[in-house]
């Protein structure tokens, strides 16, 4: 029996550039496949505009899928009825980037939390019990639940988000780029706190960010997307250490000062941006590697070990496939 809670197969979406006819549409994914095990956190990775945040809006139902699916427990997106969403709800929570953004000024800190419960009509007695237990888990002192948004710190806010998404205790867990808004030093207690909570609860979780260093401290595995792409796949300690994608070792080696002798390897260190290719590898007309092969043809995402995909014509010379990984086209039961 598969142990994935979560397999996404062949995820494409689009968007309609501002200010032009109907038919003119920016790619943002094309053909993202991975999964997720149950009390897994996998970490997708890239720079701003790679498709991170529209993985997340897809799999919660916030924007169109134009192809592919995503399985989570036993939903399939897209597809669902207004019933089935509900419930689907209670099983997938998200927090986003910025905590002054989410939480409404208006209400008390005690308010928000226990807000959803009230949604999903929870009885009063319960809400005040799981209120009092998510409230002790992300730790916060139980004082705040009287005053406003306005009054914390930009880490009690993000507590509080990330109380009103466990307060249903859900399944899986969408971070999209939790603590970028904050302090150094307010993001390693937050990345504590997730990790801690997943440990706790068997809670899975997809975690989104731009930052390779930080992720290392919470991801059992990584996906690094570019140009809408996926283009490596593997354990945390495979990508940090052994990364195989010319793109990964200058996210690395932009890095500064850290981490592993892989990255001084890295062919450039992220060199000025020229946009992803729409023909061929996305990254090629960034790549010091690329070939006319690399132009006309897109390399598909095999395993390099059979932990560890890559999408690069080079690093699989380098290192031969394994095999090719099953990871395009529709989704299967299983």
């Amino acid at each position: 029996m598969s142990r994935d809670y979560v397999k996404v197969r062949g995820l494409s979406v689009s968007y309609l550039r501002a200010g032009t006819l109907r038919k003119d549409r920016f790619q943002a994914l094309t053909k993202v496949s991975f999964e997720i095990e149950h009390n897994e956190c996998f970490a997708l990775v890239g720079e701003s505009g790679s498709g991170k945040s529209t993985v997340a809006r897809a799999l919660l139902g916030l924007t169109r899928i134009d192809e592919g699916t995503a399985r989570i427990g036993s939903f399939t997106v897209p597809g669902l009825d207004a019933r089935q969403w509900r419930e689907f709800r209670r099983e997938v929570q998200v927090v986003f980037q910025d905590p002054y953004l989410s939480l409404n000024p208006r209400l008390s800190v005690g308010t928000l939390i226990e807000e959803p419960l009230i949604i999903h009509g929870v009885a009063r007695a319960e809400r005040r019990e799981r209120v009092a237990d998510v409230v002790r888990r992300v730790r916060l002192e139980p004082e705040l639940l009287a005053g406003r948004p306005a009054q914390l710190s930009g880490g009690q806010r993000q507590r509080v988000c990330i109380a009103r998404a466990l307060v249903l205790r859900p399944r899986l867990l969408i971070a999209d780029e939790p603590v970028s808004a904050l302090d150094l030093s307010v993001q390693a207690s937050i990345i504590d706190l997730l990790a801690e909570l997943k440990e706790e609860t068997g809670l899975t979780l997809l975690f989104i960010s731009h930052d390779l260093e930080l992720v290392q401290f919470i991801a059992d595995r990584i996906g690094v997307l570019y140009g809408g792409r996926l283009i490596e796949v593997g354990s945390a300690a495979e990508v940090m250490e052994d990364p195989l994608h010319p793109y990964t070792k200058s996210l690395l080696a932009a890095v500064p000062g850290r981490l592993t002798s892989a990255v001084s390897q890295a062919p450039s260190a992220l060199p000025p941006r020229s946009a992803p290719s729409n023909t061929g590898c996305p990254y090629g007309t960034n790549c010091s590697l690329t070939d006319m092969k690399c132009q006309y043809s897109g390399p598909p995402l095999v395993m390099a070990t059979p932990t560890h995909r890559v999408a690069c014509y080079k690093a699989q010379a380098e290192k031969p496939p394994t095999t090719i990984a099953p990871v395009e086209g529709p989704l299967h039961g299983g």
